[in-house]
C-alpha cells in the first residue's frame, strides 16, 4: 500500500520543529575527552530523483527540504548524491522522527547503523592493534599518523638523494609543515613534466593519505630501479601526502570523523573550514556554508587558510610544468572533472573524459572495482571554492580530476585497513594510464 504523504507545507513545519540536543556543534565526549556518536544512526536515502512522476517530484522536493534544514543530518556523503544513495547520521533523539518522517512520504531508506559510535570503535580498534603490533614503521596495512608519514618521507629522500628531495611551502594554522615529496628519475632538473598528486584535504577520508603514500614509495621504487624507458621516469612527481595535517591528526586524538581545518572562527565557539571549499576560484557558490560550524563552512573569505593560500601560491609557480593534477579524497568510486562549482559544460570536456575512462578502465582492470566518471554536479552535487576548480581554472592546467576512492558506501569514511593495498594497487595503476593519456595529447615522448 503506497504512503499518503504530507502536504509540502505541513512537511516543512514539521522539518522546521526538528532540531538535535546533541548536536554536530555541541557533541558529546567519552571519558578521554573524545567526541562520541553513541546513539546516532545511519541511514542511507535512496535517490528517486530519477522519478518523473508526481510523487517522484515531490520526493524529491522533500528531500531537498529535509537536507537543508541544517539541524538533523551530519552528511556522511556531504549533500544529496546524484548518482545513488545519499548516508546521513542522525541525532539520536530524532531518529526516530526522521524515520518516519520518510515513510510518511514513500521515500525508501535503510539503516545502515544503530549506533555509529560501535562502527568507530571497533574501527580503531583494529588500526590501532595494527600499529602497536608493527613498532611504529611505515607501512601500507595500518592507517599512520602524520608523524609517522613526515618521518618516512625524510628516510626518502636521505636514501636516494638524487631521485626523492622535499620541499616545506607553507604551515598550517597549528604550524605543521607543508611538505612536498618530490621524485626524479633525473633529479628533477625542471625538463619534465609534473604530475601532482595530493591526499588528506578532508581529514576524515583516511584512505586518500594511504593511498597517496602508497603510489609515491611504488613510484620511488620504480624510479630506483633505473628503468628509463618506464612511464614512472619520463614524469617528475610532486606529491603532497596531506593537505590538512592539523585536521588529519585531530582525527586521531579528538573526533575520528572531524572534516575541516583546526583554525579558530572568529566570533564563534566553532573550530575549522572546510578546505576544499576555501579555493579562490567560485567561492562562496552552491555546496558551500556561511556557518562556522557547519561542515562545509566555506571560511571568512578566499583562502583564508594557511594550508590553501600556501598551496595555491605553490602550484602558481610551478604550473607551467604541471600537466596532471590529481586530488584523492573518498568516498564514492567516482573520477571528477571539472567544474564542480555548477552544472556547467566546461570546453575540452571531451579530451578530460578520454584520459579519465582510460583511468578508469585500467583501474578496474586490477580488482573489479568499477568508477563512474563525469562532471562533478552530474554524478555527485555542486561544490564551490574546489581544489580541481581552481587548478582548472586560475593556474589553467588543463588535465585537472578529483579522485573519490573507495568504497561505495559499506564501510564510508572506516574503510578496515586491509584495503590500503588493494586500493593503492589499484589507483596507482588508473594513475599510470591517465600518465599516459595525458603524455600522448601533449605528444610528450
Amino acid at each position: 500500500m503506497n504512503a499518503v504523504p504530507l502536504p509540502a507545507s505541513q512537511f516543512a513545519l514539521t522539518v522546521n520543529t526538528l532540531s538535535c540536543l546533541m548536536s554536530m556543534t555541541s557533541p558529546n565526549f567519552d571519558s578521554n575527552g573524545r567526541r562520541s556518536y553513541e546513539g546516532f544512526q545511519v541511514l542511507s536515502i535512496s535517490n528517486v530523483s530519477s522519478q518523473n512522476d508526481v510523487l517522484g517530484i515531490q520526493q524529491a522536493n522533500i528531500l531537498q527540504q529535509l537536507y537543508s534544514s541544517n539541524k538533523l543530518f551530519n552528511f556522511l556523503g556531504e549533500d544529496p548524491n546524484r548518482n545513488g544513495p545519499t548516508d546521513v547520521m542522525i541525532c539520536p533523539e530524532q531518529a526516530n522522527n526522521v524515520k518516519n518522517l520518510l515513510s510518511t512520504f514513500g521515500i525508501p531508506f535503510t539503516v545502515q547503523s544503530e549506533n555509529y559510535q560501535q562502527n568507530i570503535v571497533s574501527h580503531e580498534n583494529e588500526n590501532n592493534l595494527i600499529l602497536a603490533e608493527s613498532g611504529g614503521n611505515m607501512n601500507w596495512i595500518a592507517y599512520q599518523r602524520f608523524a609517522t608519514i613526515q618521518s618516512w618521507m625524510d628516510s626518502m629522500a636521505s636514501k636516494y638523494p638524487k631521485i626523492v628531495t622535499l620541499e616545506t611551502y607553507g604551515s598550517s594554522s597549528e604550524k605543521r609543515p607543508m611538505r612536498v615529496i618530490k621524485i626524479s628519475a633525473t633529479g628533477n632538473d625542471g625538463s619534465k613534466p609534473i604530475v601532482w598528486l595530493d591526499g588528506g584535504i578532508h581529514a576524515r577520508e583516511w584512505i586518500s593519505v594511504a593511498t597517496v603514500t602508497y603510489m609515491a614509495n611504488e613510484i620511488i621504487n620504480r624510479a630506483v630501479s633505473g628503468d628509463r624507458n618506464d612511464l614512472i621516469n619520463k614524469v617528475d612527481w610532486y606529491i603532497v601526502p596531506n593537505m590538512n595535517p592539523d585536521g588529519y591528526e585531530y582525527t586521531f586524538t579528538n573526533d575520528r570523523l572531524w572534516r575541516k581545518t583546526r583554525s579558530k572562527a572568529v566570533n564563534s565557539t566553532c573550530y575549522g573550514v572546510d578546505p576544499n571549499r576555501n579555493w579562490d576560484f567560485k567561492w562562496g557558490g552552491k555546496g558551500t556554508s556561511n556557518d562556522s560550524c557547519e561542515i562545509t563552512y566555506r571560511g571568512p573569505r578566499p583562502a583564508s587558510e594557511p594550508e590553501v593560500a600556501s598551496s595555491q601560491k605553490y602550484i602558481l609557480s610551478i604550473k607551467n610544468r604541471i600537466k596532471l593534477f590529481l586530488t584523492f579524497h573518498s568516498y564514492s568510486q567516482l573520477l571528477l572533472l571539472p567544474w564542480s562549482y555548477d552544472n556547467v559544460l566546461i570546453p575540452d570536456k571531451s579530451d578530460l573524459e578520454k584520459v579519465a575512462k582510460q583511468g578508469a578502465q585500467a583501474l578496474e582492470a586490477v580488482n573489479g572495482t568499477k568508477y563512474i566518471v563525469g562532471p562533478t554536479p552530474q554524478i555527485l552535487y555542486s561544490a564551490a571554492g574546489t581544489s580541481n576548480d581552481w587548478v582548472k581554472g586560475v593556474a589553467n592546467i588543463k588535465f585537472a580530476y578529483t579522485y573519490e576512492l573507495r568504497d561505495t558506501g559499506k564501510d564510508r569514511f572506516l574503510l578496515p585497513p586491509n584495503q590500503i593495498i588493494p586500493s593503492g594497487k589499484e589507483t596507482f595503476v588508473g594513475v599510470t594510464a591517465m600518465v599516459q593519456g595525458v603524455m600522448d595529447w601533449f605528444k610528450i615522448n
